[in-house]
């Protein structure tokens, strides 16, 4: 997974903490991106999407969440499919996510389980 993260270019669309960019959190197979907005955050899944088909893995699409901490109306779509988006989201037993450390704009998303090989 790690050579999956270094190939994409995540860094254009991360956040800005203290003049580092956040890009993810990673915990074992569970994966949180954030970006600034839920426009970078299609472009984000898309891009992680064809970077892990290439070694031959898919996102678990069905356990691909997202959520903002503003209004937006805009949805993430990976490969024809709508990505959930959720009110309240808890990751890594049951910590809460980087929203309540940030005070600006951003799109999160938690992807459970990562990657599965099978399709079906």
């Amino acid at each position: 997974m790690e050579d999956i993260f270094r190939k994409l270019n995540l860094q254009e669309r991360g956040i800005n903490i203290d003049d580092e960019k956040l890009t993810d959190l990673r915990f074992a197979d569970d994966v949180a991106l954030v970006t600034r907005s839920v426009k970078d955050m299609e472009v984000q899944l898309n891009d992680l999407n064809k970077g892990s088909k290439k070694i031959g893995l898919n996102i678990h699409k069905g356990k691909t969440k997202y959520m903002t901490n503003y209004l937006s109306e805009d949805v993430i779509v990976v490969e024809g499919d709508v990505i959930e988006k959720m009110i309240d989201m808890r990751w890594a037993g049951g910590s809460r996510c980087v929203f309540d450390l940030l005070r600006q704009p951003l799109c999160q998303v938690l992807l459970e389980d990562l990657f599965i090989t099978d399709t079906k």
